[in-house]
């Protein structure tokens, strides 16, 4: 019985290189532990199993400390490529309009990807609107994504704020619906405003203008531009429009109907 391990090498968005090998039995039992999917563990552990080499740790792997640090689109570009390396590019799922009949959909997971290693061009962007999007700024010494961004406002305030990973997604996912406002992200993003030479952390926002304000959404959404994971699915009947999680689609982490 061949057992040698079957492996695929990529580029994330963050230019981080990562090998993945091929999913598993124990894998699924990673995904589905009821406790750890309630602040997204579960998808953490999965990233640190199944991630073999890399050059985003000195280690070269990932300890499951290093997947929860590692920027939010980074996580997702190595659950798509894992799903299609193990388990194919096709996702099928069913949903049900106002009480009629459910319609299957089949979704081509590949439109969600882009060569990471090298610059999109703009057709490329046109084509796959839904794709992980690239991070767009500065990069280090080591030609990765720098984690931390500094920059000055019109206003002449200036402010530091963190990229998204994997320990603050898993903080928005807690959230009471009463602490889910406009500006939690820039709380969870470790938004701070320099005052006498000294970065201090945002309690409130009372120190920001709404021209601040506007300002700051716009910077972060550039730097650290937001992955929503749809697709859309059109209602045979009506025509109209909705866009469905994809990650939501029960055969995405693993095979639940008949395999021939």
């Amino acid at each position: 019985m061949d057992m040698t391990l079957r492996t695929l090498v990529f580029t994330a968005p963050s230019g981080r290189l990562f090998e993945i090998r091929e999913q598993n039995g124990e894998d699924e039992e990673i995904i589905t532990n009821p406790v750890d999917s309630k602040n997204l563990m579960n998808l953490t552990k999965y990233i640190s199993a199944i991630v073999v080499k890399t050059n985003a740790t000195k280690s070269g792997r990932l300890t499951i400390e290093d997947a929860l640090k590692l920027p939010l689109l980074d996580r997702y570009c190595i659950l798509f490529n894992s799903r299609i390396f193990s388990l194919g590019e096709e996702v099928e799922f069913t949903y049900k309009w106002d009480n009629k009949d459910s319609v299957t959909y089949s979704q081509d997971l590949r439109e969600f990807l882009f060569d990471y290693a090298v610059l999109p061009k703009e057709q490329e962007l046109d084509e796959k609107p839904n794709a992980i999007p690239y991070y767009p700024g500065r990069r280090g010494e080591d030609g990765f994504t720098l984690m931390q961004y500094t920059e000055e406002l019109n206003s002449g305030k200036v402010i530091q704020f963190e990229l998204m990973d994997g320990e603050k997604e898993s903080q928005m996912v807690q959230l009471s619906p009463s602490k889910l406002t406009r500006h939690s992200t820039l709380l969870l993003r470790n938004l701070k405003l320099k005052v006498d030479d000294k970065f201090e952390k945002v309690e409130n926002f009372s120190l920001f203008s709404s021209r601040d304000m506007a300002e700051i959404h716009r910077l972060v959404n550039t730097v650290d531009p937001i992955f929503h994971g749809y697709t859309q699915i059109e209602n045979p009947e009506t025509g109209n429009m909705m866009d469905y999680p994809i990650m939501a689609a029960p055969d995405f982490f693993y095979l639940t109907g008949d395999i021939i």
